[in-house]
Formats: structure tokens, C-alpha cells, sequence
């Protein structure tokens, strides 16, 4: 009776932050590896046009 009343303990919602902390954790650490290599690829393009712009290839 007292269940119904109060509800019940709280003991599985830990549980189940703890695994959404897990997976935003290892989605971050994604998109952070995502960034970096998007950096690099935009450095690299950014070089790319600052050669063809000496170069007179617009």
C-alpha cells in the first residue's frame, strides 16, 4: 500500500543516468574526433586556395 503511495525507490533511475552519462560521454569523444579531423581537412583546403590564389588561379 505504502508503494502506491510514495512510489517506488529511485534505486533504477541511477542506473539508467549512469548508461546516458556512459553515452554522452563516448558521443562526445566522437564528436570531438569528428572536429578534429574536420579542422585538418579545412586547413588543408585553406592552403589549397592560398596556392592557387599565388598562382593566379581563381
Amino acid at each position: 500500500m505504502f508503494n502506491r503511495l510514495f512510489g517506488k525507490p529511485k534505486e533504477q533511475a541511477n542506473a539508467g543516468a549512469l548508461a546516458t552519462l556512459d553515452k554522452l560521454n563516448e558521443t562526445l569523444d566522437m564528436l570531438e574526433k569528428k572536429e578534429k579531423v574536420l579542422e585538418k581537412k579545412a586547413g588543408a583546403e585553406l592552403e589549397r586556395a592560398k596556392e592557387f590564389s599565388k598562382a593566379k588561379n581563381k
